[in-house]
């Protein structure tokens, strides 16, 4: 069977997958409430209102901004309490990983939300996919979610190691995307290798758990390591591992010693993460082994001692 072929043939799953390069997200009467966590502030709900609308209408804002599950929800259901009756219709949008801390979204709980008030569910899994579930399968299939979320946004350019991004979802909103999503219509397609490498990488997960374990085991092992000897690694439920430094000039200097000892690790201040929690934030890989982490963390503890972080 040719590349082409392959490609014509691929077996489609219960939701049929949209490649595009990115998803514009088209105007209209309606609003997100976003589970979110923004740079100035703790995780909280925003609302975005549709360019349609009178901004003024559409200014309430989260009463609760504590970073818990719990009051993530809480704020969720103020938002759509405050503004639902104003539209005809309503997206909830959330991470499935969010990026900078490594946590996980209470998607269960996001969901029962969606379901009580009859609103579309979308999850960004960017983060998530080729981590989170049997084989990497993403947030969904972590929290046995199958069919019940309305759009899953995803990239190939992360875990899978290409390009490109997914929008999975009922096959009517696929098709309605496929008509009016702009990105989709006047972008070129994605090259027959690009989408052939995607394939493939696909095809390694689906064989074998083995790349996503290793993975974990690898984070597990660093984050354990890290820990003992003294660095703050935030609220990290993932391989996602921040090393929380404080303030910006900290951080950039300790990632400047970290690349002076053979180790490239990015710092991360304000305005990406909120000020006073500035970090390097480090990704495990599967490709990594044992010796590679000792050595970083070899360079972590010197670096760390050096700088009076530990």
């Amino acid at each position: 069977m040719t590349v082409l072929e392959k490609i014509q043939t691929a077996k489609k799953p219960l939701f049929t997958f949209l490649l595009l390069s990115f998803l514009l997200a088209p105007a209209g009467d309606c609003f997100s409430a976003e589970i979110s966590k923004t740079a100035g502030s703790p995780a909280k709900t925003s609302v975005q209102a549709s360019p349609k609308e009178d901004p003024s209408r559409k200014s309430a804002q989260s009463a609760n901004e504590a970073s818990s599950p719990q009051n993530r929800i809480a704020s969720l259901e103020e938002q759509i309490k405050a503004n639902l009756s104003q539209f005809r219709r309503a997206l909830i949008v959330t991470d499935g990983v969010f990026s900078m801390d490594g946590d996980i979204a209470p998607l269960p709980d996001i969901y029962e939300v969606a379901k009580k008030y009859d609103i579309l569910l979308m999850v960004d899994d960017a983060h998530g996919e080729g981590v989170l579930g049997k084989g990497g399968r993403g947030i969904v299939d972590h929290f046995g979610l199958h069919g019940k979320v309305d759009v899953e946004v995803g990239t190939m350019s992360k875990a899978f190691g290409v390009m490109g991004g997914i929008v999975a979802g009922k096959a009517i909103i696929i098709e309605w995307l496929r008509q009016r999503g702009r990105p989709f219509l006047f972008s070129s397609a994605m090259t027959v290798p690009d989408a052939a490498a995607c394939l493939a990488a696909i095809d390694l997960l689906e064989d074998s758990t083995q790349l996503v374990d290793k993975l974990w085991s690898n984070a597990k092992y660093f984050k354990a390591e890290m820990k003992s000897l003294g660095f703050n690694t935030g609220v990290s439920e993932t391989p996602i591992t921040p090393v929380m430094l404080g303030e910006a000039p900290l951080a950039q200097q300790f990632s400047r010693e970290l690349f002076d000892a053979g180790v490239f690790a990015m710092a991360l201040g304000f305005p990406t993460v909120p000020q006073g929690k500035a970090r390097i934030r480090v990704m495990i890989s599967a490709a990594h082994s044992t010796d590679d982490l000792d050595k970083g963390l070899e360079a972590f503890k010197t670096v760390g001692k050096k700088l009076g972080v530990i």
